[in-house]
């Protein structure tokens, strides 16, 4: 696979497994692989060659847990009498896990853990940090602070969505950091402000923290109280002129990969008796599969699209025909091979498409058609 994508800068993957014929007593007869050969091995392996060839945004990672990892050091709301508890330890296999248990006694809710010694790092010419993270679909913080005395009490700020059990690239860039102290914004945000300047070049320390508030005491779209983890790989600086990056793997996927796991939640909803989700345990558990695909495509590094086709038909059709972009996985109708042919071929050539999953179909009457690109800008980013 890797001589196959060698010199190649981007793929568009419509592969699938297909069935020789209808089940029969020995199960399903499959034409060149099953669903978990094709849909997910046979995807994972393309990624995982392309990504080797793709050059990154990235430089040399400042943080790793492989051997030197820095120490953290907690830092929590004991010091305004509060009982939540927090650590960042190696967890032996390349990771780092920021983890405790936030409680809102006493008037408490944060907890956060920032990194110990006196190293200073450059980072002046960079766009800003890339992390790895595996969450918990909470929302968290990194906070960074300066060598400038003058502003000590000072934390430039910036806010980060998590998938639970995914691993997710997030890009933070450090225009878009606030400076605070704790989670008040001081004389507003961005550099310059009052005399106020982020200086990347003398960076001393870094944490992580997860708060009850956002920002100027508004509550944190995603907190609960309670256990809490948040894997890190690494974090590196990035250096990216132009942000998101164009996609480089664009996959075809199906809809209906969320909706076996709603069924064996006891959902009877419409949306989920469609054939396919009730098919699928017969023929290879195929969207399981596919949904394993997806996840292989969003663990791999690479700028992504994910578009699952709403009923993938044969026939004429249109060209420029209407198409509607949703999200979420609830919906049933059709999808032409013609139209899905454009949407890949779009989303390739759109920043706005960039780490977004979305379902793609032609829309019932009355739909007010608008541009592909007006759509992909609309949808909600992966990490988000």
């Amino acid at each position: 696979v890797s001589r196959a994508v060698a010199g190649i800068d981007a793929v568009v993957c419509c592969t699938g497994a297909r069935p020789q014929g209808p089940p029969g007593a020995g199960g399903v007869m499959w034409a060149a692989g099953n669903p978990e050969q094709v849909d997910y091995a046979g995807v994972r392996n393309l990624a995982t060659a392309l990504a080797a060839n793709h050059p990154s945004l990235t430089t040399s990672p400042i943080i790793t847990f492989d051997t030197a990892a820095p120490e953290f050091v907690p830092v929590n709301d004991a010091v305004m009498g509060g009982v939540s508890t927090s650590s960042l330890v190696a967890s032996g296999s390349g990771t780092g896990v920021f983890s405790g248990h936030v409680s809102l006694d006493n008037n408490g809710g944060f907890s956060s853990v920032k990194t110990a010694g006196s190293r200073v790092y450059d980072l002046s010419g960079y766009t800003g940090l890339q992390l790895r993270v595996k969450g918990d679909g909470k929302r968290y913080k990194l906070a960074i602070k300066t060598a400038d005395t003058t502003q000590s009490q000072v934390r430039f700020v910036t806010s980060f969505a998590t998938v639970a059990g995914r691993w997710t690239e997030v890009y933070l860039p450090f225009d878009q950091f606030k400076p605070c102290v704790r989670n008040k914004v001081v004389y507003g945000s961005g550099a310059g402000v009052y005399g106020l300047r982020f200086d990347t070049s003398s960076i001393l320390e870094f944490g992580l923290l997860l708060s009850r508030f956002e920002f100027d005491g508004l509550p944190n779209p995603q907190f609960a109280p309670g256990p809490f983890a948040l894997e890190l790989q690494y974090m590196a600086p990035y250096t990216a002129p132009i942000f998101p990056p164009l996609p480089r793997f664009v996959l075809l996927s199906s809809a209906g990969v969320l909706r076996p796991g709603r069924v064996a939640m006891g959902s009877n909803a419409p949306e989920n008796m469609i054939p396919i989700v009730q098919l699928s345990p017969v023929i290879g558990d195929i969207l399981k599969w596919k949904l394993a695909g997806e996840d292989a495509v969003r663990e791999s590094g690479l700028p992504y699209s994910i578009v699952r086709a709403v009923g993938l038909i044969e026939g004429a059709d249109t060209p420029g025909g209407a198409v509607q972009f949703v999200q979420g996985d609830h919906v049933v109708g059709q999808l032409s091979r013609l139209n899905a042919a454009q949407v890949l071929i779009a989303a390739l050539n759109s920043r706005s498409a960039s780490y977004k999953t979305f379902e793609a179909l032609e829309p019932p009457s009355g739909f007010s058609s608008t541009s592909f690109e007006r759509q992909f800008a609309t949808l909600l980013a992966d990490s988000a």
